[in-house]
């Protein structure tokens, strides 16, 4: 499941915001925020290929002052990590792109020396079937050699929320309704989701949100379900009785692409058991390739037969 362009759209709403750090950040850390203030930013941030990472979003909110005054800013960076498997690295790449970011941060807010920077919260929403695995802090990540040397190992920690595995929240919620959506595996749990939606973004002033919404909802039917028609989609509620219409149809695609998502995780299981983390992932965008289920069920046995990761790879893209 990717939908990257889509969450954006959804999590560049502010009340979608508000409803995700309201349910899914550290109570007493929004308790702080004057969510009130909360708004935008716009960064003009960089990978090292030069290659903007246009699905990530920044957000700022004011702390909450003291005897009527503004607070300070704090910032949200919120990255969408829609991959199929974990990338173990996770923390290198926050603290490289938090590093970016506050030079960004430095320039557009001219700081000078007798400035401190405003604090920055990295967010990673992960929507992968695969538990998370990676380190929650750079720090885990670097052999620790004893007190004289610890002092210069980067500390810098992340916010998860495994889309996934995440509970689901009671009442209203924007941010919760769309991952019920997301984690949804069968027409039953679609149709509530949908209905979940539908009365989170209930109300006259939210035009533009049911709008990106349902072209959310259309890229999320069109992936699950290739062989129907969505455009033609005006509403939510068009689409919830569009599911209802259609349960017993799509439960056994719905089915079926669950045996087949069920055998391509154990296979990606088998070769990081045998051959680690690195060779699972460059094996997984050769097991997506595989539309036959005859031929993935023949890779267990090239897995078993070959005598080096080099000798099972190339048997996997020669397939």
């Amino acid at each position: 499941m990717k939908f990257d362009a889509g969450y954006k759209g959804i999590f560049g709403q502010r009340l979608v915001m508000i409803d995700f750090m309201r349910g899914f950040l550290d109570p007493e850390l929004v308790e702080t925020l004057d969510l009130r203030t909360l708004q935008p930013v716009p960064v003009g941030r960089v990978t090292e290929g030069l290659q903007r990472r246009e699905n990530d979003l920044v957000w700022r909110v004011q702390r909450k002052g003291r005897r009527g005054q503004p607070g300070k800013w704090l910032y949200l960076y919120v990255m969408l990590e829609f991959q199929s498997t974990v990338d173990l690295l996770m923390p290198l790449r926050i603290m490289t792109y938090e590093g970016l970011l506050y030079e960004d941060l430095a320039r557009s807010l001219n700081w000078d020396p007798s400035q401190k920077l405003p604090p920055v919260i990295a967010v990673v929403l992960y929507n992968g079937r695969e538990p998370w695995r990676a380190k929650l802090d750079i720090a885990e990540l670097i052999e620790s050699v004893g007190p004289t040397l610890d002092p210069h190992i980067p500390k810098l920690r992340y916010e998860l929320v495994d889309i996934c595995r995440c509970p689901e929240l009671e009442g209203r919620n924007l941010a919760d309704a769309t991952f019920r959506l997301d984690r949804s595996e069968g027409p039953a749990q679609a149709e509530a989701a949908l209905g979940a939606l539908s009365e989170a973004i209930r109300g006259p002033s939210s035009g533009s949100m049911r709008r990106i919404f349902l072209a959310y909802v259309r890229e999320w039917l069109a992936e699950r379900l290739p062989d129907e028609d969505f455009e033609g989609l005006k509403s939510l509620q068009e689409a919830r009785t569009m599911v209802q219409k259609k349960t017993l149809v799509w439960s056994e695609q719905w089915r079926e692409e669950g045996r087949q998502e069920g055998q391509l995780d154990l296979l990606v299981d088998l070769v990081r058991q045998r051959f680690g983390d690195t060779v699972a992932e460059t094996a997984l965008a050769s097991l997506h390739a595989m539309q036959d289920p005859t031929a993935l069920s023949r890779v267990g046995g090239w897995l078993l037969g070959s005598e080096s990761a080099d000798a099972f790879l190339a048997r996997l893209k020669s397939a």
